[in-house]
């Protein structure tokens, strides 16, 4: 899967997409960080805020469900 699928996965919580896992996500990020700092131009800077932000929404998620699995064992 591509940095761009994995991100955009983040925003489809609702349809059935593969879940990235941490690493994935972390390598993504990390990507974007390096194409930023390359060449920091305004949309990128936007492009790495709403990348973080689907990203902490994506842990909030797994965080519930494996709250939810813990307290189902």
């Amino acid at each position: 899967m591509s940095d761009i699928s994995l991100l955009r996965a983040l925003y489809r919580p609702d349809k059935v997409v593969p879940v990235p896992s941490l690493i994935d996500l972390g390598d993504a990020l990390h990507a974007q960080f390096l194409r930023l700092a390359e060449d920091p131009t305004s949309e990128r800077y936007q492009a790495v805020i709403a990348n973080l932000d689907g990203v902490r929404r994506a842990v909030i998620r797994m965080s519930a469900e494996a709250s939810t699995l813990d307290g189902a064992a």
